[in-house]
């Protein structure tokens, strides 16, 4: 392959590289959570605090970067979402919340 002999460089050995290509720490990015698996569709949960009320909102991601995945559309700075699964309501437009978290009993 080379037509002569390279020092430093042998036949048959593997090397690993992590390479960041377009990082830029301003882009709008999320965890990367369980809602990204368990919605079967790009949606995330927006919540609304003041109705008690999370509603699904259509997103567009982007590159994944580390344990973060870009926005590209549908999110603003300052909107607030569950990242928790999505698997046992996922069905629904709109939900409720609990402010203070778990499961409600009636």
């Amino acid at each position: 392959m080379y037509p002569q002999e390279q020092e430093g460089l042998r036949s048959n050995v593997n090397a690993m590289a992590m390479i960041k290509i377009d990082y830029d720490p301003q882009r709008l990015s999320l965890p990367r959570a369980p809602y990204l698996a368990s919605g079967g569709r790009l949606f995330v949960y927006l919540l609304d605090e003041e109705n008690q009320k999370a509603y699904q909102h259509d997103v567009f991601f982007g590159n994944s970067e580390g344990n973060y995945i870009v926005v590209e559309r549908g999110l603003e700075l300052g909107d607030k979402i569950i990242t928790s699964s999505y698997e046992d309501f996922k069905e629904f437009k709109e939900i409720d919340i609990n402010p203070e978290g778990g499961r409600r009993y009636d």
